[in-house]
């Protein structure tokens, strides 16, 4: 089935996508899309890896394909059905509709195979992944997978961001995907860890996380290619708290907000709040 429309770069349905200036200054653009279900990433870097590769003919280049750094309650390293990413990979993946209807029906609906499904299909090279919670008795070692093209892909967990700085700011990569899923904030509940009721960091502690002025974050903006935000409200204790994480992100990253356009007046639209020297 066709979509009626057939823009390569359209939206995933209930999510919401917007083109940025380069964090680092430059006369660049990236994307950030926002959205609940943390699979639904795996539908962005897939477009944005075929936007990429146009770009890369055109101009007769090749690159290494940007690195993840995700940031996540759970690992979300589950590996995907074989079968049903081999059928895709041989599909058109360029086809919007088959990439929706593949996010949709075929990546796991308890988010936690995207991951693995991206480097298997080399949307992305090596991933770093910093999370509170390991997969099984071996979960802090590193993993390698081989995708379908013989490259390998290591992966590397962080149980702080600390221990994530060190190791990442010092490897030789010049292009990222940034993503987090806003659980992560969350201290503990009776979803993601033993508490009854849900507690959360708070403004000034996720600040120190994410400072865009540190080294960590620096980096980390320096080489952006793609953000994307999972809201996951249900391991968010709900939609209002869930909401509440989104707009310290919102607030320690963007002025007046994100996914804010003004055609009239350009000034006025989404701009990185650490190149106005507002933080």
């Amino acid at each position: 089935m066709k979509f009626q429309n057939p823009y390569p770069e359209m939206t995933f349905p209930n999510t919401a996508q917007c083109i940025l200036s380069h964090p680092d200054g430059t006369n660049r653009t990236i994307r950030a899309a926002v959205f609940q279900e943390h699979r639904t990433a795996f539908y962005y870097w897939l477009q944005w890896n075929n936007k990429r590769i146009l770009e890369l003919k055109k101009a007769k280049k090749r690159k290494k394909q940007p690195i993840l750094i995700t940031i996540d309650w759970h690992q979300d390293l589950c590996h995907p059905n074989e079968d049903a990413l081999h059928e895709f990979s041989n599909s058109d993946i360029t086809d919007v509709s088959l990439a929706v209807q593949f996010t949709l029906m075929k990546l796991n609906p308890s988010n936690d195979d995207h991951v693995v499904a991206a480097a298997k299909l080399n949307l992305i090279s090596d991933v770093y992944v910093i999370c509170k919670q390991a997969m099984g008795l071996n979960g802090w070692e590193d993993e390698e997978i081989i995708d379908f093209y013989g490259a390998n892909h290591r992966i590397r967990k962080f149980r702080s961001f600390e221990d994530a700085s060190d190791a990442i700011i010092v490897l030789d990569e010049n292009e990222l995907y940034f993503d987090i899923d806003l659980d992560y904030f969350v201290k503990d509940g009776p979803l993601n860890g033993n508490a009854s009721d849900f507690s959360y960091y708070g403004p000034e502690e996720i600040q120190k996380m994410l400072d865009p002025k540190s080294k960590f974050m620096s980096w980390i903006l320096d080489r952006m290619q793609g953000f994307t935000i999972a809201t996951e409200p249900e391991h968010c204790g709900g939609l209002k708290y869930s909401n509440e994480l989104l707009n310290i992100i919102d607030q320690l990253f963007f002025t007046p907000t994100l996914l804010m356009e003004n055609r009239i007046d350009w000034n006025k639209s989404t701009k990185w709040k650490h190149l106005l020297d507002l933080i």
